[in-house]
Order: structure tokens, then C-alpha cells, then sequence
């Protein structure tokens, strides 16, 4: 997918998760086409709370596949698609498997 945010808007979901829109998107595999020191930052953090979020949900045992899972999954949660049967159910297992080897 390709989007135009601005750096201002960008930097504050990535802190804050407010709506997960672009944070959700770049706890995943993701290419950069154009980024700097400061953004690159905020996406490690940001993938780093992804991290942490899906360790301390899924309990004291789990496999490298479901905490991809379950990080992928993160930026689907309350997505309204979902509830209304309008999204493929298989979408986070799709992106998982596609790309297990990147995360």
C-alpha cells in the first residue's frame, strides 16, 4: 500500500497509537522508500511496544509464529471490517505467512 501522511500526524500515532493506522501498518514488515534518523527511531520503538504488548497478552509460553501473530494482529483490533464480515478472516494469518521471515 502506498499513503501520503504528514511527519507531524505520522510521529503522533506512532507515539501515542491513537488510531493505529500508520503504527499498526509499521509494526509489520514494511519497506521505507524515504525516512530519517528520527523516524527510524520511533519505528523501532514502536515496534518494540508491539513486542512488548504481544508478550505480556499471550502468557508464559508461546511459539515465534503466534507472537507474529499476535503482533500483526494488534492493528486489526476493533477494526470495523472485521465485525461486518467485509475483511478476509484469514487477513492477519495471510501477512504472517507471508512474511514470517522479515519480522
Amino acid at each position: 500500500k502506498y499513503g501520503v501522511i504528514s511527519m507531524c500526524d505520522l510521529l503522533e500515532d506512532l507515539n501515542s497509537w491513537r488510531t493505529l493506522y500508520c503504527a499498526g501498518r509499521l509494526q509489520k514488515p514494511v519497506v521505507l522508500l524515504n525516512t530519517t534518523q528520527e523516524m527510524n527511531e520511533r519505528i523501532e520503538d514502536n515496534r518494540r511496544h508491539a513486542l512488548l504488548c504481544a508478550i505480556l497478552s499471550l502468557g508464559p509460553t508461546f511459539t515465534e509464529y503466534e507472537l507474529f501473530h499476535h503482533i500483526t494482529a494488534l492493528s486489526y483490533t476493533g477494526d470495523p471490517r472485521f465485525l461486518v464480515g467485509a475483511e478476509n478472516i484469514h487477513k492477519v494469518r495471510n501477512i504472517v505467512d507471508t512474511n514470517v521471515g522479515a519480522y
